[in-house]
């Protein structure tokens, strides 16, 4: 394990959860009593983080990201005075995302150590190997591009139907599709260490046989990534916007099944690794 990889990917997580077991503490003991609820300091600092990252990435593409959901429900527990479960929210994604941040770096500080060693042609030879996923993180952009406004759509029809505000809540957190985001990039990066690993770029060694284990390998990436896509992204955080606007599941439940999601996409794609 490298552990300046995981010191940099979860010490906000952890300093968030001390927090929120200090803000529980607090409400536990007798005769103590703060001029605000104790959930809100968890929750401010850990809401602030997401809210300060979703401002600078519109910042910096003019683009209004998915994270602006996640805002959204942790305004929303504001208004509500729902504090404690917008604090518990706050933290399980914010360790989603440094589980998200651990995996990606790993995956990627492997990969480019493994192909230092590769010449200028085994490099090209590394980039027209993965040229024909392009196609599916296009459209894994395209999804997102307009699957804001429509998961806004919905809210606000749920809303006014049902004028229950954690039923809204719960389903802003489940469609943040950062499981649909890695689908592809999890893929790719697990594929590409198994290659170099395999020493499959160093065709003019190996040749035909590379060059067979290189279309085997992307065959099975194609296909990984569809299933990340189909079941993970698509599949689970369908059922979970479907039980949340039926208001069968909690927003604290459904920050658990987003994170599920989403680590299920990294369990799919490590397969590649063995293939």
């Amino acid at each position: 394990m490298n552990k300046k990889m995981f010191r940099e990917a979860f010490w906000f997580p952890g300093l968030v959860l001390l927090l929120f077991l200090l803000a529980v503490l607090a409400e536990q003991v007798p005769n103590f009593s703060l001029p605000f609820p104790a959930a809100l300091v968890p929750l401010v600092v850990a809401g602030g983080y997401v809210a300060v990252n979703t401002a600078v990435s519109f910042w910096r593409t003019r683009e209004v990201s998915t994270g602006l959901l996640v805002v959204l429900a942790l305004i929303a527990t504001v208004f509500t005075g729902e504090y404690m479960e917008g604090a518990e929210v706050a933290f399980m994604l914010l360790l989603g995302e440094g589980l998200e941040d651990y995996a990606m770096n790993r995956g990627r500080a492997a990969a480019d150590g493994l192909l230092t060693a590769l010449t200028p042609e085994e490099r090209r030879e590394c980039e027209n190997f993965f040229h024909q996923e392009s196609t599916l993180e296009r459209l894994t952009d395209r999804f997102s591009r307009y699957f804001l406004p429509f998961v806004l759509i919905v809210c606000v029809l749920l809303f006014a139907v049902t004028k229950d505000i954690h039923r809204v809540m719960s389903v802003l957190v489940i469609a943040c599709p950062c499981s649909l985001v890695l689908s592809g990039p999890s893929a790719v990066l697990a594929s590409v260490e198994n290659a170099a690993r395999s020493g499959m770029f160093l065709s003019e060694k190996n040749g035909a046989a590379a060059a067979l284990r290189r279309e085997t390998l992307l065959r099975k990436t194609r296909m990984v990534i569809w299933e990340n896509i189909l079941l993970f992204a698509f599949l689970m955080n369908f059922i979970g916007i479907t039980l949340s606007g039926l208001g069968l599941l909690p927003v604290v439940y459904g920050a658990v099944l987003h994170n599920l999601s989403t680590l299920c996409v990294f369990l799919n794609s490590a397969r590649l690794l063995r293939a």
